[in-house]
């Protein structure tokens, strides 16, 4: 890998490419969390040369539970033709990143890269279990109050 291997790059979580497969292959409600999920998706593929997913490696695993996010995710259509037109792609196993951080010249590892990767105050993640029924109280108002739901399906054009 060179020096400038993660320029211009972004790592897409697993669970963002779950919730558009969930929408558009297997029929879910589209709600506020896939908007946001595919807006993610365009974006970081629309502004980003490489686009990253699976920082645990665990896409080629096969010893994995059907009902998983990665097994749903691999056997993704989606996701599938993604990856053929290299829209997203693999991270690099950790190893090569080993040999990348340690090439440049750092003690940083793929274990801080991954740790660092997770918990960030923009995963939905919490710091401390006092934050989290606070964050869902915050969710819960923004998708009931106002008097309609923002989950209640709506007509988007009129039938023709």
């Amino acid at each position: 890998m060179q020096p400038n291997a993660f320029v211009n790059s972004a790592l897409i979580q697993e669970e963002t490419l779950l919730n558009v497969f969930l929408v558009l292959e297997q029929g879910w409600p589209a709600g506020p969390l896939f908007l946001h999920a595919l807006n993610s998706l365009i974006e970081a593929t629309v502004l980003h040369e490489h686009v990253y997913f699976d920082p645990q490696e665990t896409f080629d695993r096969t010893n994995l539970a059907p009902g998983s996010v990665t097994s749903l995710i691999r056997g993704s259509s989606i996701v599938q033709l993604l990856l053929r037109e290299s829209a997203i792609e693999l991270l690099p196993k950790s190893t090569a990143l080993d040999q990348y951080f340690e090439a440049i010249g750092t003690e940083y590892r793929s274990g801080n890269f991954l740790a660092d990767a997770s918990w960030t105050p923009h995963a939905f993640m919490y710091g401390s279990p006092e934050d989290e029924p606070n964050r869902l109280q915050i969710y819960l108002d923004l998708t009931t109050k106002g008097g309609k739901s923002l989950l209640e399906p709506r007509r988007l054009a009129p039938p023709i």
